[in-house]
């Protein structure tokens, strides 16, 4: 049975290498509005045939089968960037640099304009200074910028709740959790990057007027060192239903509103210290949105299980109004589209499972920027001590390698931590931590 579900696997990756050889490469623009379950990221986040937990009917609902009762007293879920104690860290160190931009910016322009109007000894050792000063400002903003472009600062909470539970034979699921993510993005700024180009460590009166071109910027908001921050709010509500239809097959469905506001800040240094209260203030125009999920699980025998979950299979979406086309306020998208996933689950032991799915199989969302990153594979093994449980997970998930771990304290509590690559609107390694407190048979 092994041997079967290699194979399977096998012509799953060799249909990855077909499907990504002919995909469009695409920047992924839109916060993924899964709640994701911390325990999965993991394991490459391959939950399609394997959901037990909060959320299971959330990546398929025919996954509501899974517990006759369900009741989540408490879920929480923080992440953090991996390299949130650096990078802000790196920010507060340097924040008074960032603070000191403008006056270091106009004490050039001054200088050498009058270097320009009278070029004496003096006023050309004054304008040096201003000059060294400028580059001094630009390398250390700079070595700042440059870091934290590919890994920025981000952080965020996402607390739910849930409760399930069989009438009939019905199993029947409501579930409610917020996201919110922000990532903030130090940047140099046009004034700076353009002096930085010059390289120029002296004035004269031959480079006098493009030292003051550059310190001149076309676009006065991009002249000084900032932050470019993204917040994202989403509130989801979910009704689900499933029933076994068969010993082997089961069907569900679930109903979601989702609201989504959002924003993209240009953030003065004095607000670095704390992002969350201008975002707070300029999160708005909502999106909302209504989707059905339709999905199935078979079980091909004892071990082996796999699933196939259409999500957003009907949707409708109402645009926000009021996007004045700038950053400050601007709105990111809200997908709708319909968003196939197939996968499967194979137990090795009662402690050991393997899982593999393949994300979006139609590519209708065109979120990915290569075929790979549908993949998502992984496996975990649970060490059972007593009343407690150690699970060891790691993944491929997105392109990524994924890794986790967790505790659990009988059926009452469970702690789970996941090292993966982030959903939102930058992919960069993070830092995930779930608790949950819930009743579940």
């Amino acid at each position: 049975m092994v041997h079967s579900f290699l194979r399977s696997c096998s012509m799953a990756a060799a249909l990855v290498w077909v499907l990504g050889t002919s995909a469009v490469a695409q920047k992924k623009l839109a916060f993924d509005i899964q709640k994701n379950d911390v325990g999965a990221m993991g394991f490459g986040n391959a939950y399609v045939a394997n959901g037990y937990n909060f959320n299971g009917m959330l990546y398929n609902p025919a996954l509501l089968e899974r517990a006759k009762f369900g009741l989540e007293i408490a879920n929480v879920g923080f992440f953090l960037g991996a390299n949130i104690f650096s990078a802000a860290k790196q920010i507060k160190d340097n924040q008074a640099k960032f603070k000191s931009a403008p006056k270091t910016i106009s004490d050039a322009k001054k200088a050498i304009d009058k270097f320009e109007r009278d070029p004496n000894p003096v006023n050309g050792r004054k304008a040096n200074r201003a000059v060294s000063k400028m580059n001094a400002l630009s390398k250390t903003i700079s070595g700042v910028t440059n870091d934290l472009q590919t890994d920025p600062v981000s952080f965020g909470v996402f607390p739910a709740s849930m409760f399930k539970m069989n009438l009939f034979g019905n199993h029947i699921g409501i579930a409610a959790y917020a996201n919110t993510n922000i990532v903030l993005k130090p940047r140099l700024g046009s004034t700076l990057n353009n002096f930085a180009n010059l390289k120029a460590d002296t004035v004269s009166a031959g480079n006098s007027a493009q030292l003051k071109a550059a310190l001149n910027p076309t676009d006065p908001t991009e002249a000084y060192p900032k932050a470019q921050a993204f917040g994202v709010l989403d509130i989801v509500v979910a009704a689900g239903l499933a029933r076994a239809i068969t010993d082997q097959i089961t069907v569900g469905a679930n109903v979601k509103y989702v609201q989504r506001r959002s924003v993209t800040e240009n953030l003065d240094p004095a607000e670095f210290n704390n992002p969350t209260k201008t975002i707070q203030k300029d999160i708005k125009n909502p999106l909302n949105k209504i989707g059905i999920d339709v999905g199935g699980i078979y079980k091909l025998n004892e071990k082996t299980t796999v699933g196939m979950v259409i999500q957003d299979l009907v949707a409708t979406s109402k645009d926000a109004k009021g996007v004045d086309g700038t950053l400050r306020g601007r709105i990111l998208e809200l997908p709708v589209q319909r968003n196939v996933n197939v996968g499967a689950n194979h137990k090795i032991s009662d402690n050991f499972d393997v899982n593999a799915e393949f994300d979006d199989l139609l590519n209708d969302s065109k979120l990915y920027e290569s075929g790979l990153d549908h993949a998502r594979v992984g496996a975990e093994y649970r060490l059972k001590l007593l009343f407690l449980t150690l699970p060891v997970r790691a993944g491929l998930g997105q392109g990524a390698f994924t890794a986790g771990t967790g505790l659990y304290i009988g059926r009452l509590i469970r702690l789970d931590y996941a090292y993966a690559k982030s959903t939102a609107v930058e992919t960069f390694y993070q830092h995930n931590l779930q608790l949950r407190v819930a009743l579940q048979f």
